[in-house]
């Protein structure tokens, strides 16, 4: 008998004395795990603008055993996502520079914390990975970063403020109109408006108005049933100051309401 046979020979008698068993418990396949350079982020143009639209980079590596499906780049600003940029799928070792776009709402002049994230889209993370957490914490890199400030000029139309009604009488309903106008070369984006009559608040809404434009805003008031005199309207642009630094008188109008 040769060799080699004597060698198989051997292997059979012992598998059929200890049976050979893989537990899949044992196998434990490698997974994938991103990382954002810590030196490669950066934004452009610069000086960064406020209320425009820039460009921001990161480089992205797979520094796991298995590939990264599905890959999503992330910029935020405060814990907020200004922009987002799908990668596809990341070799294992691969390296991938990533360019996303980023509208930087913050009008207002001053330093922000940027934060750079990659990670998988969620259908496409294994259960392992769920269950650790995906890295997460440790796939977040932070630069503080300087936006100058970049207002819009905003207020409502003179003499804009009308109840469009010849005679409002009480327990009518009539219609309540005004113009906001943006009269400079940028967006006025998210801007609150408040309809009050006295402490009470009628009208609460957001709207955008594009640079060098004006938008017509109304509400369909019912005049309460037992209102007698006069009854005071006013319209107020950002009365939380969330869009401008501060207030003028443009961004206030009142009128009365004769019955």
């Amino acid at each position: 008998m040769k060799p080699y046979h004597t060698i198989l020979s051997l292997l059979a008698i012992l598998g059929a004395i200890i049976p050979w068993t893989v537990s899949a418990e044992t196998v434990t396949p490698e997974l994938p795990n991103l990382r954002v350079l810590t030196d490669s982020f950066s934004c452009k143009p610069e000086p960064l603008v406020g209320n425009k639209w820039a460009n921001c980079y990161l480089t992205v590596s797979n520094i796991g055993g298995s590939p990264a499906r599905r890959v999503i780049a992330y910029v935020g600003i405060d814990s907020n996502y200004i922009g987002q940029r799908s990668i596809g799928t990341l070799a294992v070792g691969a390296t991938r520079k990533v360019r996303v776009p980023v509208d930087l709402y913050p009008v207002h002049g001053g330093s922000y914390l940027f934060e750079a994230s990659a990670f998988q889209d969620w259908d496409h993370v294994p259960q392992d990975m769920l269950e650790s957490g995906d890295n997460r914490e440790d796939n977040v890199i932070y630069r503080k970063l300087d936006i100058l400030g970049n207002e819009p000029i905003v207020s409502i139309a003179t003499s804009s403020l009308k109840v469009l009604t010849a005679r409002p009488r009480p327990g009518k309903t009539v219609l309540v109109r005004a113009y906001i106008k943006n009269t400079s070369r940028a967006r006025a984006k998210d801007m609150n408006i408040v309809l009050t009559n006295g402490t009470s608040t009628l009208m609460d809404r957001i709207i955008n108005v594009p640079a060098g434009t004006r938008r017509y805003v109304s509400y369909t008031w019912k005049i309460p049933a037992n209102a007698t005199g006069t009854l005071p309207l006013t319209l107020t642009i950002d009365p939380n100051h969330w869009l401008f630094t501060t207030s003028t008188t443009s961004h206030q109008q009142s009128i009365e309401v004769r019955f």
